[in-house]
C-alpha cells in the first residue's frame, strides 16, 4: 500500500533521493539570506514549504497544478500575517454609564413590605387612595 503511494509521488515529483538535496539547497539559501533572522515563524515555515514545492516542480512534473496552487496558498498565509500585524490594535470601548432617571431609581428601590397606607373598608385591607 505505502509503495503504491510512493510510486505515485515519484511519478509526480521525481526520485526522492534527488528531491531531498535540491529542497535542502533551496532552504539553505533562505536560511543564509541577510535578513533571515528578521523572519517570523510563519514566514520561515511558509518559505520552507515553498522550497519543497519548488524542488518538486524542478525535480518532477512542472505541469502539475497542485504545487503551484500550494505555493500561492503558502504565500497568502505570510501575506495575511503581515496584514494582520499592520492593523492597529482595537481600541478599548468603554460602556457608558447610564444613570437611571428618578422613576427607575425608585422602581428598583427596596421598599418595605407594605409601603402604602392601609385603609380599612368592610374589614378588608384596601390600598387604594
Amino acid at each position: 500500500m505505502i509503495h503504491d503511494v510512493l510510486n505515485e509521488r515519484e511519478g509526480h515529483y521525481g526520485d526522492f533521493t534527488t528531491l531531498a538535496p535540491l529542497a535542502q539547497s533551496i532552504k539553505n539559501i533562505f536560511r543564509n539570506a541577510p535578513n533571515a533572522s528578521k523572519l517570523t515563524c510563519v514566514q520561515v515555515e511558509v518559505l520552507e514549504n515553498i522550497a519543497i514545492k519548488l524542488a518538486r516542480i524542478l525535480n518532477g512534473d512542472p505541469l502539475l497544478p497542485d504545487n503551484w496552487q500550494d505555493i500561492a496558498g503558502y504565500a497568502s498565509l505570510a501575506h495575511e500575517e503581515l496584514l494582520n500585524a499592520a492593523q492597529p490594535p482595537p481600541k478599548e470601548v468603554k460602556t457608558p454609564q447610564i444613570k437611571p432617571n428618578a422613576y427607575e431609581a425608585v422602581a428598583d428601590a427596596v421598599l418595605p413590605e407594605d409601603p402604602l397606607p392601609v385603609f380599612l373598608t368592610n374589614n378588608k385591607k384596601d390600598k387604594s387612595l
